[in-house]
């Protein structure tokens, strides 16, 4: 019961995203075939798909109950037809097509899966009539549906092109202020972002800092923490910065410095003087049970998060007992018994992660480690974040360069953005880090360039303000 329960979820979610998503429409309109739908499903994917044909948009859920009574009424179908066909309607979601396009090659390969079914069952219906010529035809004819990635693409058709952009370019996480103008072209989907530094520089805060952007985003967030925090050490972290108050009791009594502003100005020299504000902030109490609680609800109800549909997954192991391998399968479990799929993956982090050939030296085996990141986020079309050690030379360089790469330099080549943690001694003492891209795609950035930020990571915070330097 489980498994039809599942399935059924799962082509629901392909209705749904029929009846209120342009861009997944436009992606796969030209081979959806209703009929291979069940019977209480296939009138509504018909109905979606003529009035995509007819005005190149969704109808949406409110228009879709109209368009059923005027079938009905067209038709002449009977009133329980009518019912169940609202009642079907009644049921979908728009929240099932944030991802229009992994949503459309999973699609793709569910109907490539229904057609083989059909296949098979109409051999096996002339196989039992004895007729073997008509079964083996049967079975000879049967063609895939989807287009093997990369074949028989033609850049010049009107089909790709409208494909290309179904959905728009743009950053999948909202950021303020100048941070827009520094994450915007890299928090995209299919993007593998790296996060460069060396050791206790904050990497693991700013994979939260990732977490919370995209939740208040309304996106959903797979984390998997490998090795590095255990399960309470970061879920007090995460409850910390909802609670906005400390974990020790003398922080809360002497007070933290909290950032107001920040901005950079020149000195005499030309050269860019940071001007930070802070405030002295105490606290009635550490972070504790009763505050953790309170927080946790007032979260979930600022950004309409459903506990019972979770928004973020977790997803603990002890260091070099996973690898993306075993990272694809939790998803595709959480995928197939919850309907769970991830906008943002975050893996904290790959430097120890189980190998993907076990046989391959050291070096390899990063590159390996690294192609397979890369190949996460094109699969689920989700943008996946990744925090990496610096090499040691690091420790005294003033800004993070191509240089100072740890392991392979091929991470450099597979990422569609490495980010810098900078900071020297003085800035550290300050809470200001200077955030710079080392190679970024699609974009006019240069290692020189930064977002200058003050952090508050005692209460979780890695971007408090922020400005362009």
């Amino acid at each position: 019961m489980k498994r039809e329960k599942i399935k059924f979820d799962r082509e629901r979610q392909y209705i749904s995203a029929l009846a209120t998503c342009k861009p997944f429409l436009a992606l796969v309109a030209e081979s959806a075939d209703a009929a291979l739908f069940p019977a209480k499903g296939r009138q509504l994917a018909r109905l979606c798909l003529s009035y995509f044909g007819k005005f190149a948009d969704a109808p949406g859920l409110p228009l879709l109950d109209g368009l059923c009574r005027t079938w009905a009424e067209d038709e002449h179908a009977p009133e329980a037809e009518l019912e169940s066909l609202v009642d079907l309607a009644e049921a979908l979601t728009d929240e099932a097509s944030t991802n229009p396009a992994y949503l459309a090659a999973e699609f793709q390969t569910w109907q490539t899966g229904r057609r083989f079914d059909q296949t098979v069952e109409e051999a096996k219906a002339w196989r039992a009539n004895g007729d073997l010529d008509e079964a083996i035809n049967s079975i000879s004819s049967f063609r895939t549906s989807a287009k093997e990635p990369g074949v028989e693409l033609d850049i010049l058709s009107a089909e790709e092109t409208d494909a290309v952009f179904a959905e728009p370019m743009e950053s999948i996480i909202d950021w303020p202020g100048d941070a827009k103008w520094f994450f915007e072209a890299a928090t995209v989907r299919d993007s593998l972002i790296g996060i460069q530094g060396p050791e206790k520089r904050g990497k693991t805060t700013w994979c939260e800092e990732f977490m919370f952007r995209a939740i208040a985003s309304r996106r959903s967030v797979a984390f998997f923490e490998v090795g590095d925090l255990s399960k309470n050490q970061l879920y007090r972290r995460l409850l910390c910065r909802m609670a906005q108050l400390p974990i020790w009791p003398r922080q809360a009594a002497e007070g933290i410095q909290v950032p107001q502003s920040i901005r950079v100005t020149r000195n005499g020299e030309g050269k860019p003087a940071p001007e930070l504000e802070r405030v002295l902030k105490r606290f009635p109490s550490e972070l504790n049970l009763e505050n953790a609680q309170k927080a946790r609800r007032r979260f979930n109800r600022t950004h309409k998060i459903d506990e019972k549909r979770p928004t973020v997954k977790f997803s603990f192991h002890a260091n070099t007992t996973i690898n993306v391998r075993g990272i694809d399968k939790i998803k595709r479990r959480w995928r197939d018994e919850e309907g769970f799929v991830s906008d943002v993956d975050i893996i904290d982090y790959p430097d120890i992660l189980a190998p993907e050939d076990a046989r391959k030296d050291h070096i390899n085996q990063i590159d390996d480690t690294w192609r397979a990141l890369r190949r996460l986020s094109q699969e689920w079309n989700s943008c996946v974040v990744c925090p990496t050690q610096a090499k040691a030379t690091s420790y005294k360089a003033r800004t993070m360069g191509m240089e100072h790469f740890s392991g392979s330099k091929t991470k450099l080549a597979h990422v569609h953005g490495m980010m810098g943690l900078n900071q020297t001694d003085k800035e550290k003492e300050l809470g200001i880090m200077r955030l710079n891209w080392i190679p970024l795609r699609e974009s006019d950035f240069h290692p020189g360039q930064f977002l200058w930020v003050a952090t508050c990571f005692p209460l979780g915070v890695a971007l408090a303000k922020c400005c362009r330097g």
